[in-house]
């Protein structure tokens, strides 16, 4: 799976597509080239991702440096 959240990064330095700002979800075993977005087909997929992700955001490991893994 490959979940994109679909919000701008405050860190970005290009312009964000439209496409690109709204979640995403795609299964990399059967669309490897992300052409169909699933999120509506798997909403529960799409949120446990989702709540992984501000899971590792909010703890201490998102904000050490690749050395300090």
């Amino acid at each position: 799976w490959k979940y994109i959240e679909g919000a701008p990064s405050p860190k970005l330095k290009r312009v964000c597509r439209k496409q690109e700002l709204h979640a995403q979800l795609y299964n990399l075993l059967s669309d490897p080239e992300e052409q169909n977005n699933i999120l509506d087909e798997y909403p529960d997929i799409a949120k446990r991702l989702a709540n992984l992700l501000n899971q590792q955001r909010t703890s201490d490991r998102s904000h050490r440096s690749p050395i300090d893994l």
